[in-house]
């Protein structure tokens, strides 16, 4: 049996995916999230850029938006959250550094309203403010680790978020745990303590369940 630690509850739908014959499956929620309150200060012909699903939910609290904004984002998650809003998705990317390159090189926009945390990574602004492109920030929620202690060894880790494996590693060790990680920005948190790691093709869910089932499957 191989025991897998996810440091985000699944939906049901999710857990069906692991074959309850070859894994053992615990989950919590290696981070707790705070919306703020968001007061609506752009204008509909501003490009808004959205990196997570936490910044769909506080912009849009109420579900379908009563404006219609031009927006680009980061997962087809994301996306499809939007999509539910009501916006107009003009790009999906894989991570913030693909997308702060297409803004950088095509758009066309007077005004970027970046959606943020206050955990953000400083790819995406850090890439704008290098480029001159003129850009706002909004921080829109807030991120706390969930510090748990595990006394069992697991044969595998999902992470979703860089701040999940700070979490995670915050009071345990991976050892000889396989990281299977949701990007390339999450990985790379991860390999500061592990070198044994999988990264989902897609910044899915799905995937990163996938990619266990591979890397697992394959090892035996």
């Amino acid at each position: 049996m191989i025991r897998v630690l996810s440091t985000k509850t699944l939906t049901e739908a999710q857990r069906r995916m692991l074959p309850v014959d070859t894994f053992s499956l615990e989950e919590y929620d290696a981070l707790r999230v705070q919306l703020h309150p968001v007061e609506v200060d752009w204008a509909p012909n501003d490009l808004l850029v959205f990196t997570s699903g936490n910044t769909v939910r506080a912009c849009f609290p109420e579900g379908v938006a009563r404006e219609r904004y031009q927006v680009c984002c980061v997962g087809r998650k994301t996306a499809r959250a939007l999509e539910a809003a009501g916006q107009d998705v003009k790009a999906v990317f894989l991570d913030a550094e693909a997308l702060a390159a297409c803004v950088i090189e095509k758009n066309t926009h007077q005004n970027i309203v970046f959606f943020s945390g206050n955990r953000r990574l400083d790819t995406l602004p850090e890439a704008l403010a290098k480029s001159g492109r003129a850009y706002r920030e909004k921080e829109v929620y807030a991120t706390d680790l969930n510090l748990q202690k595990f006394d069992t060894p697991f044969d595998a880790v999902l992470f979703f978020s860089p701040s999940g494996v700070q979490a995670y590693v915050g009071q345990n060790s991976l050892g000889g745990a396989l990281a299977v990680c949701i990007g390339p920005t999450t990985a790379g948190e991860a390999k500061k303590y592990t070198d044994r790691i999988a990264m989902a093709p897609t910044p899915e869910v799905e995937a990163v369940l996938q990619t266990l089932i591979n890397e697992t499957i394959a090892q035996e």
